[in-house]
């Protein structure tokens, strides 16, 4: 799909085009439309940098920490191998 980066549909020039998968646009346009913030990205550990994204809900931020407990035990190997 391609966007017009600029918001500006009848500004159809090279600089101002660019492809974007259909979620991507989709996400983008329906934020300008609402006033927000495009924010794309993710920071160093991989989460989305954008705060209304679903994984930044205060339940997924719960989750992030992972506990020593979830930790399968290491088994020992044969000897035979």
């Amino acid at each position: 799909m391609v966007d017009h980066a600029s918001g500006d549909p009848s500004d159809n020039s090279r600089r101002n085009l660019v492809a974007l998968c259909e979620p991507c646009h989709n996400h983008k346009t329906q934020r300008q439309r609402a006033g927000l913030p495009v924010v794309w990205g993710c920071d160093a550990q991989g989460w989305p940098r954008d705060p209304m994204h679903s994984w930044n809900r205060e339940t997924t931020i719960e989750t992030r920490q992972k506990s020593l407990g979830t930790e399968a035990p290491k088994t020992a190997r044969p000897p035979f191998l």
